[in-house]
């Protein structure tokens, strides 16, 4: 009788858990994020994206593929940053939110997603990294 009622238990908590996890996110997001907006979508184009509906708090990895036929589909995946971090647009990383470029600012650095896997240049030019520091609450 007693091994009926734990398996019962088990299966209640797990729906209980499963209930309370945010779509794409692992159990828990919400005790480090806070609550998730499911607002963003994924722009036709390849890169690391901060989620500014959410803080910068989280942030999507677009992936434009071809399907089998022929036509563009984009991989999307979802990440949050570590507790008390944002992410930083400008650098592509999770950072302490003085040292990252204000999310209301994240956009003006989308374009950076470009430079990503090309040898013949720097990800962030002298030029980036100025307007980077000069944005940031820290510096």
């Amino acid at each position: 009788m007693y091994a009926g009622i734990s398996v019962l238990i088990v299966l209640v908590l797990s729906i209980v858990r499963k209930v309370d996890s945010v779509a794409g996110f692992p159990a828990g997001v919400e005790d480090v994020v806070g609550e998730v907006r499911s607002t963003f979508k994924c722009p036709p184009r390849a890169g690391y994206f901060a989620d500014v509906d959410n803080d910068c708090k989280v942030f999507h990895v677009c992936h434009p593929v071809e399907s089998s036929k022929g036509q563009q589909d984009i991989q999307h995946f979802m990440f949050f940053c570590g507790n008390q971090t944002v992410f930083d647009q400008s650098t592509l990383t999770c950072a302490h939110p003085e040292q990252a470029v204000p999310c209301s600012l994240a956009a003006m650095f989308f374009d950076l997603n470009d430079r990503i896997g090309r040898e013949e240049e720097y990800f962030l030019s002298d030029q980036d990294a100025q307007r980077a520091d000069s944005l940031r609450i820290g510096f």
